[in-house]
Formats: structure tokens, C-alpha cells, sequence
């Protein structure tokens, strides 16, 4: 297997509406912590449509890896992508019986790290 993971040099370049976001190894672990307070935070707080995904999210979280491989930037099963100008975690999990739910997790830089403003969820289907 030769697998090629990020290095501490490695970074990505992303386009967002304030301009160029350059993201490295430590920066994904920034967004992860956003991503993991997201999760974390107070079920009361948490958007109702995806409270059955609060805990399970979490739990992958807290132990997923960050990385950098072939210009994608990973957090665990999420990859960083831009989308509309936004940087945006976007959950890929194997399909399973033909449908593949994708979370989206958009991000807004906030002091020195990160903040989820928005979280939805995208239903994809796949041939029959």
C-alpha cells in the first residue's frame, strides 16, 4: 500500500466570499473541535431534524483522524469542501440500500478557530 498522508507542509487552498483560505493539518484540527463542540453541545441547542445523529456524530468524531491526501482535506468520513463561497464538512458514508445521506456542516471562521453556522443533510440517491 502506498498511501501518500499530509505532512506538516501540506496545505490546500480554498476560495471562500472573504477570500483565500489556506488550510493545513492544524487548521483541520480546529474545524474538528468546532465540529465536535457542534455535536457536544446541550441536546436542548442542537437542531431537532438531526438529534438521532448528535450522539453517534460525536462519538465518530472524537476519535476520527485528520489528513491531507491527493489536494482532499479529511476529517474522519467528513471532507472539506467550497461550496457558494462557504467552506463546508461534508459527511460521505458508504451508501447503503442504494441512498447515501450527506451531511453538510458549514463553517465560519470565528477568533482563532472555527464555528458551525449551519448544518443540514442531503439525501442522494443511487441507481436502482
Amino acid at each position: 500500500m502506498n498511501a501518500q498522508f499530509s505532512s506538516p507542509s501540506d496545505r490546500i487552498q480554498f476560495e471562500s466570499t472573504a477570500g483565500a483560505v489556506w488550510v493545513d493539518v492544524a487548521m483541520l484540527e480546529k474545524m474538528k473541535l468546532a465540529l465536535l463542540a457542534f455535536f457536544t453541545q446541550p441536546v436542548a441547542k442542537f437542531p431537532a431534524p438531526y438529534r438521532e445523529v448528535q450522539d453517534p456524530f460525536a462519538r465518530e468524531l472524537s476519535t476520527s483522524a485528520v489528513w491531507i491526501r491527493d489536494g482532499i482535506a479529511y476529517i474522519g468520513t467528513w471532507r472539506l469542501e467550497s461550496q457558494a463561497g462557504q467552506l463546508v464538512l461534508v459527511r460521505y458514508p458508504p451508501p447503503i440500500n442504494g441512498v447515501m445521506y450527506l451531511f453538510h456542516a458549514t463553517l465560519v471562521a470565528k477568533d482563532s478557530g472555527w464555528e458551525v453556522a449551519g448544518f443540514e443533510v442531503e439525501r442522494e440517491s443511487g441507481p436502482e
